[in-house]
């Protein structure tokens, strides 16, 4: 069988060409693969979004546990109302937090971040924590200290911290 430029299969009279070396079987199978992509891509955009807003919702239902506060309704939906609060978790960026220590135990820190919002942190095995370039413990943080945390949230509303960098100096002061 010999082929033609185009790559195709030259048909002597009387023969049939395969379908599957048709210039149509190649267009529906680019088709179909251009197809998988997009539902790819959108099928990682929903599974984003459905983890942010599972975080959101465990970050209202777990707030009195990790903070000690009154667990408040965090949307009108749930009896709250429109408050400041209503869109705290929504707003709120769920994989760090910079601001003050305001307490450090043996369970994690607990963070005022620059919106007046706590947040708990939980150092994750192998956390880094950098103070001035240099790697320093856990037991090292202190009350009052400014650090920057990057991590990931938990289903419990918590910051799981895989970097801790401590702010020499605190916040940048502003005129």
């Amino acid at each position: 069988m010999n082929m033609s430029e185009n790559n195709m299969p030259e048909k002597a009279p009387g023969e049939k060409v395969k379908f599957t070396q048709s210039k149509a079987f190649r267009f529906l199978m680019w088709a179909l693969g251009v197809a998988a992509a997009i539902l790819v891509v959108f099928q990682a955009g929903y599974l984003a979004g459905l983890h942010r807003a599972f975080f959101n919702c465990k970050w209202g239902e777990n707030y009195a546990r990790n903070f000690g506060g009154p667990a408040q309704p965090m949307s009108p939906f749930q009896g709250g109302g429109l408050s400041p609060r209503a869109s705290g978790p929504a707003d709120m960026s769920g994989h760090g937090v910079t601001g003050e220590i305001i307490a450090v135990d043996a369970d994690g820190i607990v963070v005022r971040g620059q919106d007046n919002a706590e947040r708990f942190v939980i150092p994750a095995t192998g956390t880094a924590i950098i103070r001035q370039s240099k790697k320093v413990d856990l037991d090292e943080l202190k009350v009052g200290d400014v650090i920057n945390v990057i991590g990931r949230p938990d289903d419990l509303g918590r910051i799981e911290a895989h970097l801790i960098r401590v702010m020499p100096g605190g916040f940048p002061k502003t005129r």
